[in-house]
């Protein structure tokens, strides 16, 4: 049988198995004390089911909140002076020992999430005379037929599809980036570009790959996640160094090394703080946070907002930077400035709106609703990137025409003209 068609039964095998919503499973031994569990996003007709609930005590329960519920949000922020007993009695429902297997049905118009915590406030209890055991078996369902529609909160839903389908897209597109690579060597012209955009994609693929990993970890792990995975989910450090050297005429003029020495240093300096500080954050940050996959945008938090700053610096130091290097040609009498500096300026103009991109999407992000937020940042992020990527491709497509091929061609020529001519003084 064809490797293909095995590939695409495993897959159709994982996606109609297990759909019976999303295991939430655990102990708990602390008495007194109110612990947070997670949350979930139900859509209408879902449910809560309590598979097994077992305690040493009587008093151990589980408690749901609504998104509705006026408390939750200073619960959950600690902002709220409440003790054990208060926290249990804001909730909307409470599982008890009593009801040892029991569905609760979600009753609601719209996606609203559901928040879950089990305590024990029983003030007889004292430690180490008292010991306190409790286990618990929770299931998340939401409606649909396959395990992407059931064991999915409502916010995240088309997300684990999303990365497999642009996972599948970045594959192609390094398949035709190699292709370019072959045919710019063919000509003898410089394929640098090319090789540091490849890199850009392998990174990009390793990030979607360890996503899509994580989601099926997930999926058929009863909602364990594999949080190192999004460690390094950030593939911008290098397409960002790809787009400065560019935009300051990198492998598109022979003298690149010497007319910006200091700024290619600035250039690897930028890239590095991007990817130390979005790796660092997220580790002192994001992984700490106590749900499965996290719906929270990354940039829409404090910490987030840092790295943002640091956008907003390159984006003043990609436009300034080329304007600089588009006056800086002025000076240089190279035959092939007028076509150079018509290069620059197209690319600071369309790049320019990639490193916009970022900020604005943040800003929109601010302003959506929680339930839907994450799958739109999701999709809009590897959409524009994307985007951007095809463009640049085209850009060194070797074809006649191109203003980029044009510049790669002289510059090819001028370097076989200066060989000769030293071998000629030879």
């Amino acid at each position: 049988m064809n490797i293909k068609y095995i590939l695409i039964l495993i897959f159709t095998t994982f996606l109609f198995s297990n759909s019976s919503g999303l295991r939430i499973r655990g102990s708990f031994d602390t008495p007194k004390v109110w612990k947070y569990l997670g949350r979930f996003g139900f859509n209408k007709g879902g449910y809560i089911e309590l598979n097994s609930f077992w305690s040493t005590t009587d008093s151990t329960k589980i408690v749901l909140y609504s998104d509705k519920n006026p408390y939750i949000d200073g619960i959950l922020k600690g902002d709220s002076n409440d003790n054990c007993y208060t926290k249990v009695n804001k909730g909307d429902y409470i599982f008890t020992l009593k009801s040892p297997h029991m569905i609760y049905n979600i009753s609601q118009q719209r996606q609203r999430y559901w928040y879950f915590a089990i305590a024990d406030c029983d003030p007889n209890i004292i430690q180490p005379f008292d010991h306190l055991d409790c286990e618990y078996d929770l299931t998340l369902n939401n409606p649909g037929k396959n395990i992407f529609e059931t064991n999915i909160s409502s916010d995240q839903k088309s997300i684990p599809i999303t990365h497999i389908v642009f996972l599948g897209i970045y594959f192609i597109l390094c398949a035709f980036i190699i292709g370019i690579i072959a045919k710019l060597k063919s000509k003898q012209l410089n394929f640098k570009q090319m090789l540091l955009l490849l890199l850009t994609m392998l990174f990009y693929i390793v990030s979607l790959s360890l996503s899509v990993v994580n989601w099926f970890s997930i999926l058929h792990n009863n909602g364990y996640e594999l949080k190192f995975a999004s460690i390094l989910s950030n593939g911008n450090g290098i397409f960002i160094l790809l787009i400065l050297q560019l935009g300051q005429g990198w492998v598109l003029v022979s003298n690149y090394h010497l007319i910006h020495p200091i700024r290619r240093i600035v250039n690897y300096i930028v890239c590095i703080v991007e990817v130390f500080l979005s790796v660092f954050i997220f580790i002192f940050y994001i992984y700490k946070k106590p749900e499965y996959d996290s719906d929270i945008y990354f940039y829409d938090t404090i910490p987030g907002y840092i790295l943002l700053g640091v956008y907003i610096i390159i984006i003043f130091y990609f436009i300034i930077g080329n304007i600089y290097a588009h006056v800086r040609l002025r000076t240089n009498l190279d035959s092939n400035n007028a076509q150079l500096k018509k290069f620059i300026i197209i690319f600071t103009i369309i790049y320019s709106l990639w490193l916009i991109s970022n900020p604005a999407i943040v800003l929109v992000a601010h302003f959506m609703d929680p339930w839907i937020k994450y799958k739109i940042i999701v999709i809009l992020n590897l959409s524009i990137v994307t985007i951007f990527i095809i463009i640049l491709m085209v850009m060194f497509l070797p074809v006649k025409g191109n203003l980029a091929i044009k510049l790669l061609k002289n510059q090819r020529d001028s370097i076989y003209f200066n060989q000769n001519r030293m071998n000629n003084l030879y």
